[in-house]
């Protein structure tokens, strides 16, 4: 896969190594992972995925390029969020903190 460059003329791909690759995964998956399934191939390609299983995969060169992806597919059709899983639940507002 060649360099992408993002709209500075920067490389995307090339500034995002180790824990900054892990911590921009961990930022999309963050806002998205409940509707997309979102993934990094070893080809550092970033794809995501509707997970009611509509459409294709989704490509991107960068975390960024991905999120603008993402939003567009969101906003022409909204994908059912999944439930987060049980004790990811915040504490309701009746309830003492420790």
């Amino acid at each position: 896969m060649g360099s992408a460059q993002d709209g500075t003329g920067h490389d995307e791909t090339a500034a995002l190594s180790g824990g900054a690759m892990d911590d921009a995964l961990a930022a999309l998956g963050f806002d998205w992972d409940t509707a997309y399934l979102i993934e990094v191939t070893e080809d550092e390609e970033w794809r995501a995925r509707r997970r009611d299983g509509l459409g294709d995969w989704m490509t991107a060169t960068g975390p960024d390029e991905l999120r603008v992806e993402i939003r567009r597919d969101y906003a022409m059709k909204p994908v059912p969020r999944l439930e987060p899983p049980a004790g990811d639940d915040l504490p309701s507002a009746d309830v003492a903190e420790p």
